[in-house]
């Protein structure tokens, strides 16, 4: 199953579909990853969203302030 071999090598996000998410559960369930891998690969992905403010406010985020016509 392709969903286990990618995050047990280390990609912890998928672009541009849903099959790495509808599959992940059914990998763990036939013991082809760990319930601790993917707890690791979301950990990463997390840190790195919280490093970028994915989880500010939008009043501290400064980029959200800048106006169609500031880009370009």
């Amino acid at each position: 199953m392709a969903v286990a071999y990618a995050v047990n090598n280390g990609t912890d996000i998928e672009l541009g579909s849903t099959e790495f998410l509808a599959h992940l559960k059914e990998a763990v369930d036939r013991n082809l990853t760990t319930e601790a891998t993917v707890t690791e690969s979301v950990r990463r992905v997390f840190a790195q969203w919280f490093s970028a403010g994915r989880f500010d406010s939008l009043e501290d985020f400064a980029y959200a302030h800048i106006g169609p016509d500031q880009v370009g």
